[in-house]
């Protein structure tokens, strides 16, 4: 009776303890080693990719969203299949993304072809990564790639990861209509430059209106002929045709969308060669 008693004892003791492992457990969609780089294509050297490593470990834990490279030198994945290689990947592995929603960005290069896709997936990571901030983002990196520099460019890429993220965690994704430019003009400088230009207009019409004393308004259309050039016979003046010309200025937003497109997957993304 008493063996059974402490077997039972036994048992419940390790079912506490595995439910309050269990409970503690925070679902990171990360593997064991926090590996973000996955360089298949051997294009840096060890000393590059644990840098840039560290580098998107804490720019993904910061922001909660998983930033990550692949790439790979796969015949099989050029400018045409890149976009369901990218996304594929990216499903099928724990390795990537961050939390149940699987949030993050990915950047993947095929040395086949020199093709490249740049992804979004999740709420998190679509709200962050913008189509704009994508053409953007794509801007700061491959002019590193066409010139062979792939530490540089990946770290341009994690650089403005970290950029985006920030600005959308302060609730002004880049995007078309947010300017994130950071500026040192404060308030008294747009005022200095508002009135250096009002005088600097005041001072051009005031030397045109001077050019202009002499000039009159002619109120026959013979006084706009030279003497003894034409002779003019009839003088009437009649007004037969008017052509007139509209031309609308659209001060519509939606004719110029920001935002994220998102595919059926879930993914947004952007590609080319570099």
């Amino acid at each position: 009776m008493k063996k059974n008693f402490l077997v039972k004892l036994f048992a419940l003791v390790m079912v506490m303890i595995l439910a309050v492992n269990f409970a503690g457990i925070k679902v990171f969609a990360i593997n064991d080693y926090g590996q973000y780089i996955f360089d298949d294509a051997g294009m840096l050297t060890q000393d590059e990719f644990d840098s840039l490593n560290d580098y998107a470990r804490q720019i993904s834990e910061y922001y909660e969203c998983g930033v990550h490279i692949l790439t790979t030198s796969d015949e099989t994945v050029d400018e045409y299949t890149i976009q369901q290689y990218s996304e594929d990947n990216y499903l099928r592995y724990i390795d990537f993304g961050w939390g149940e929603d699987k949030d993050g960005f990915m950047l993947v290069m095929s040395t086949y072809d020199r093709s490249y896709w740049l992804l979004a997936y999740g709420p998190w990571g679509n709200y962050a990564l913008t189509d704009y901030g994508k053409d953007e983002m794509s801007n700061q990196f491959l002019d590193n790639f066409r010139n062979d520099d792939w530490y540089g460019g990946f770290n341009d890429y994690l650089s403005y990861a970290n950029y985006v993220l920030d600005c959308a965690q302060n609730g002004q994704p880049v995007d078309v209509y947010y300017d994130n430019v950071e500026t040192d003009m404060g308030p008294e400088a747009y005022v200095i430059a508002a009135f250096i230009g009002i005088i600097a207009a005041a001072v051009t019409c005031s030397a045109y209106k001077k050019q202009m004393r002499t000039a009159v308004t002619a109120t026959k259309a013979e006084e706009y002929v030279e003497v003894n050039e034409i002779d003019m016979r009839i003088r009437k003046d009649k007004f037969k045709f008017m052509n007139r010309s509209e031309s609308r200025i659209s001060t519509d937003k939606d004719s110029n969308r920001g935002g994220t497109t998102v595919n059926s997957r879930g993914f947004s993304g952007k590609g080319g060669k570099y």
